[in-house]
Order: C-alpha cells, then sequence, then structure tokens
C-alpha cells in the first residue's frame, strides 16, 4: 500500500489494528495471545508514527475495552515512552505485562530494543537508528526528510552478541568493521545514514531522504554494556 500523508498513515495502522482485532476475535485467542499478522501491525506501528501520533492512536484504542486483550501484541508491554507523565493511570499495566507497574517510562529512558523492530534509518555497520524527538519541527513524522541544520535526538541500536565475539572484536580477529560494529558512534564521528524498509509504504520516502548525513554532538549510553544508546545529532 502506497501512504502519502499522516493522516493516510494513521488510517493504514488503524485498519491493521482493527483487522487483527477481528482475526484474534475469529480464531478465539486469548488475552495476549498472538495470531498471524501482529507482527507487521506492531511495526507499523513503531516505525511510521511519531510518538505524538502513536500516544493518540492508543488512547483511541485503550477507549474501547474490546482492545485490551490485543495491546500487548500489537503494541507491546509498558511502560510506553510514547505516553505523558499524565497518562499512567490510563490502565493497569500488570494486567498487559505480567509485573509491570508504570504505563509511561522515565523521560530520559532510551527505545527498549525490541521496539527499535527495523528501526527508522542504518548505517553500513548495520546498527539502527530510530528517530526520538525533531528539535526544530516536533510535530514532524519519522519519514519525513530531515533538513540541513535540523537537529535530532536518535537512540541506536547495536547487534546483541555473545561474550565472546564481543571480546575477539576487541582483540581485532573479527576486523575492524566487525568491532566498529560493535561501538556506538561518539562525538564528532560524522556518520551517513540510509532509510530501511521501514518506510516502503510511504511514498516517495526513500527518494526524498537519500543518504542522510550527521554529526553526532552528544552520546548518553544508559549503562555499561548496553546495546542501545541516545545520541543527539546535528544533520549536514
Amino acid at each position: 500500500m502506497v501512504l502519502a500523508d499522516l493522516q493516510a498513515v494513521r488510517e493504514y495502522v488503524r485498519a491493521l489494528f482493527d483487522e487483527q482485532r477481528e482475526r484474534a476475535q475469529l480464531e478465539a485467542a486469548p488475552p495476549n495471545g498472538s495470531v498471524s499478522g501482529d507482527a507487521p501491525a506492531r511495526a507499523a506501528f513503531w516505525e511510521l508514527l511519531a510518538p505524538p501520533a502513536q500516544r493518540r492512536l492508543f488512547l483511541d484504542l485503550v477507549a474501547d475495552r474490546g482492545f485490551w486483550p490485543r495491546l500487548r501484541t500489537l503494541v507491546g508491554a509498558p511502560p510506553y515512552a510514547f505516553l505523558l507523565p499524565s497518562d499512567d493511570g490510563v490502565l493497569n499495566p500488570a494486567g498487559i505485562g505480567m509485573h509491570r507497574a508504570h504505563m509511561t517510562r522515565q523521560e530520559n529512558d532510551v527505545t527498549p530494543y525490541a521496539a527499535f523492530v527495523k528501526g527508522h534509518y542504518e548505517d553500513t555497520l548495520g546498527r539502527l537508528y530510530k528517530i526520538v524527538a525533531r528539535r526544530k519541527a516536533p510535530a514532524a513524522q519519522p519519514w519525513e526528510p530531515p533538513v540541513a541544520g535540523e537537529q535530532l535526538v536518535v537512540d541506536v541500536r547495536i547487534r546483541r552478541t555473545s561474550l565472546q565475539t564481543k571480546v575477539e572484536a576487541a582483540r581485532g580477529k573479527r576486523g575492524a568493521a566487525a568491532q566498529a560494529a560493535l561501538e556506538f558512534p561518539r562525538p564528532g564521528a560524522t556518520v551517513t545514514l540510509r532509510a530501511t524498509r521501514a518506510f516502503d509504504a510511504i511514498e516517495g520516502a526513500h527518494e526524498a531522504i537519500g543518504d542522510l548525513r550527521v554529526l553526532v554532538r552528544v552520546g548518553r549510553v544508559p549503562k555499561p554494556g548496553a546495546p542501545v544508546a541516545r545520541l543527539v545529532v546535528d544533520v549536514t
């Protein structure tokens, strides 16, 4: 399906969710139990909508109790970064994910590893990038091309790998590229990004974005060994 604007994208994602709800009812799926087609619907939600649009759709969904048993498989388990602190009481998080205490994430939390799906961008080393915020255009969607001079907040994910692979890469036994792929870009580094297949449904997105060059200004790793870090980058 080819989409051209935010309204069409929202309707597309909502239609996917409605279809999955109907499928789950027909198959008598248990609450929080997945059915065929859940993964593409979840990917569309996480990849095609910016946090404000995700929040709007999510609140529309939870207003209908019939969607509650589908939230775990279509959106994932809470807490959710797209919700505001005032949304924390919108539902009981333990009903979606066992032992979950909050619907909202802390302000500085990075994107969960699983929420990247395909990500928004990738570099030549296979590291995935997800736009978290756009300073000049906070309402812009992920598939709308950033422009030169724009500052972005992005989360970057490196592949999870075994300790042995990390040690071998650090010792140079797997080549320079393999070692760099397991490290986060550092402040001062220039990185070339290309849109992932997440934007395939958006008409002209890949052509409009092309190669995106960014300069890393700030980097923050939440804890040693974490596979996701937060960067502030300038589009050059």
